[in-house]
């Protein structure tokens, strides 16, 4: 079932998902860059030729043009941090309410359903997710 090979690669990124980069990690390292492209279960890694992992070095790329073109312009990276993370609390939730269907939907998920707990949890986040995003725009948002 494609449902299950896919929860196969969501694990084995949960797991190399351990830990959330700092600001100095983030602009340094490309240790984000292996977390995504081994998710899709590509190669990846400056062990191997470009030719053998093509996914990490168009990421490796795309980061590189990315950085200097925000340096260039003198984007301030505080701003910019500010911006992706209210950008990313606005988005969670509707995200998490397709992750609740999904992971609710016992045709889907089979035996992995999730249990009462995680529901509860779940939809709770999912609302606390969605007033807060209304609480900013209501209020006028923040100043970047």
């Amino acid at each position: 079932m494609l449902v299950q090979s896919r929860l196969r690669d969501l694990d084995r990124f949960a797991q190399v998902q351990a830990e959330v980069p700092t600001l100095t990690e983030a602009a340094a390292s490309t240790s984000w860059r292996w977390r995504y492209v081994g998710a899709l279960g590509k190669p990846w890694g400056f062990s191997r030729s470009v030719r053998k992992a093509p996914a990490f070095y168009g990421l490796v790329a795309l980061g590189t043009i990315g950085g200097t073109a925000l340096s260039l312009l003198q984007v301030n990276p505080i701003k910019l941090l500010v911006f992706v993370a209210v950008l990313n609390g606005v988005i969670a939730a509707p995200f998490l309410v397709v992750v609740m269907f999904v992971s609710s939907n016992r045709k889907l998920m089979g035996d992995y359903v999730n249990g009462k707990a995680a529901k509860v949890l779940g939809w709770s986040t999912a609302i606390l997710m969605a007033v807060a995003a209304i609480a900013l725009f209501a209020t006028g948002g923040i100043s970047i």
